[in-house]
């Protein structure tokens, strides 16, 4: 299955300035997007961030996407989960986002982290690398296939104040987070337009061929 194309071009627009003055301070912003959804696990970067904040008291979780219905379990659960933790001051929930609120939150973001345990394509991986954001990720379907080499994953939840510890490690390793960087340059590279129309012609050529 050949990828879908995500380019950098896309993202030739001003950020939403308000966004960047409001989270533009001493915290270090721990960054996921996606749908608020059970196979999300929202919840499980939760709890990793309560763990985080024992090491790095100065950070926050900002999580962006749809479907923030306050009548909806599995917000409930999620808020239930923050204010049982004594986080409500350090998550960040928000709903459908503009594009230049989005990329606003790209561009705080010292981190992006990933829980989820149902990715397709995986969309949010590929524009966090964008944007030169070090990826952690836990290592479910399609993700290892999105990031090849150039992201930490991991492969168990249980031991989230591990987990909390290597987000830790890419927040204040300068040497770490810039190889992570370098080699998610190159990785993305495979999602750029002409990598993409390479691949469609490939396969175009040997349908006529077959």
């Amino acid at each position: 299955m050949l990828p879908l194309l995500v380019s950098a071009e896309k993202w030739d627009f001003l950020p939403d300035s308000q966004v960047l003055r409001k989270y533009s301070d001493h915290k270090k912003n721990i960054l996921f997007t996606g749908r608020l959804s059970p196979n999300k696990k929202q919840t499980d970067l939760v709890k990793m961030i309560y763990y985080l904040k024992q090491i790095n008291p100065n950070t926050r979780l900002i999580l962006v996407g749809g479907g923030k219905d306050e009548t909806d379990n599995y917000f409930k659960e999620l808020k239930a989960l923050i204010k049982k933790l004594h986080l409500q001051h350090d998550v960040i929930i928000t709903n459908q986002v503009s594009e230049s609120e989005l990329k606003s939150y790209f561009m705080l973001a010292d981190l992006f982290v990933s829980m989820s345990e149902h990715e397709g394509f995986g969309v949010p991986l590929v524009e966090a690398m964008c944007f030169d954001i070090p990826v952690l990720a836990y290592k479910s379907t399609a993700i290892p296939e999105i990031l090849g080499d150039a992201a930490l994953m991991f492969t168990d939840k249980k031991d989230m104040p591990l987990v909390a510890g290597l987000a830790s490690v890419l927040l204040n390793n300068r040497e770490i987070r810039s190889s992570i960087i370098e080699a998610q340059k190159n990785v993305r590279k495979k999602f750029e337009h002409d990598t993409i129309r390479n691949d469609y012609l490939d396969m175009i050529k040997g349908l006529e061929n077959g």
